[in-house]
């Protein structure tokens, strides 16, 4: 996932692409879409444009939103959106086979970061995607159980990311530290708030130190 979706998670009301005209092409071609569908319409094109220009087949992106939101779409909505999005919105993606593509620069891509060299590139891309992908699941496990501990992260961290169970451990200590702004305490665990965070600049100086990697948080 992308810093812009991380941005998102936290709290931050950000649009899921640095480009003003494209966010206002996704804007307008998702308000035309049925009433209470729209913020489906978002998520499921956030998860191609994260995907990048490599593009992303039909069953990751079921994959892939079921795990961020289980119960928002059934089955055979998803089928049903996937089939057209790529004649809904053409202007923004388009379909080569089984895969759904974006057609501009996406995230993941990195195009505006050309001084960056590859394996920084790579490494500043696998953690801001561990750790979209924590807070997703801690959003899951609030959902279905009403609270979680860092072990229900981490035994979750491995099984979703196949992190080694050290590593989980750690990094599930790690987020729940750094995001406490999100949470509540529930007896030994915690739940995940779904409000503003207590100030943008703490969770900005996280995905600050996420991109420079800093010491502590483990390797990907």
């Amino acid at each position: 996932m992308s810093l812009n979706r991380l941005r998102r998670l936290a709290g931050l009301k950000e649009s899921f692409t640095d480009d003003p005209d494209i966010n206002a092409a996704i804007e307008q071609g998702v308000a035309k879409q049925e009433t209470g569908t729209q913020h489906q319409w978002m998520d499921v094109l956030e998860t191609i444009y994260n995907a990048g220009r490599q593009g992303i087949a039909d069953a990751e992106i079921a994959e892939r939103v079921a795990a961020m939101y289980p119960s928002e779409f059934g089955p055979e909505t998803l089928e049903d959106m996937l089939r057209v999005i790529a004649w809904r919105f053409e202007n923004l993606v388009e379909r080569h086979d089984d895969r759904l593509v974006w057609k501009y620069p996406a995230a993941n891509d990195m195009d505006i970061e050309q001084e960056i060299d590859p394996a920084t590139r790579e490494a500043v891309g696998a953690q801001v995607n561990l750790a979209s992908e924590a807070m997703a699941l801690m959003r899951f496990l609030t959902q279905t159980n009403g609270s979680f501990t860092e072990r229900n992260l981490a035994q979750l961290l491995t099984r979703r990311s196949h992190l080694p169970p050290e590593m989980a451990q750690q990094y599930a200590e790690h987020t729940i530290g750094h995001f406490q702004s999100m949470l509540t305490r529930v007896g030994d665990g915690y739940a995940l708030r779904e409000e503003e965070p207590e100030s943008n600049a703490k969770t900005m100086d996280f995905l600050r130190d996420l991109a420079n990697n800093p010491k502590g948080l483990p390797e990907v």
